[in-house]
């Protein structure tokens, strides 16, 4: 899981973590959580590189991913958004 733990009410949270203990199964979270302005800049200059270079891709191709990314950019703004709000 990717940059999303932190959307996880801590209950939620808690319980992801003991379903997977309990079943004896991995789980690999991966989200940081260091404010400063250096990972501001980074999550805004990172999120906009990745959406405008790599977005024809993303597999399944959709029209409304390259509108979206390039005519109207709101995918890379929400995801920055998300990134350095949370």
């Amino acid at each position: 899981m990717f940059s999303a733990f932190h959307h996880f009410r801590t209950t939620d949270a808690k319980k992801i973590l003991r379903n997977a203990m309990d079943n004896n199964r991995p789980i690999a979270i991966f989200d940081g959580g260091d404010k400063n302005i250096l990972v501001f800049v980074g999550i805004i200059f990172i999120h906009l590189i990745i959406f405008f270079l790599f977005t024809p891709f993303f597999k399944p191709f959709r029209l409304s991913r390259i509108i979206f990314t390039y005519a109207l950019p709101l995918l890379p703004l929400c995801t920055i958004w998300d990134g350095i709000n949370n």
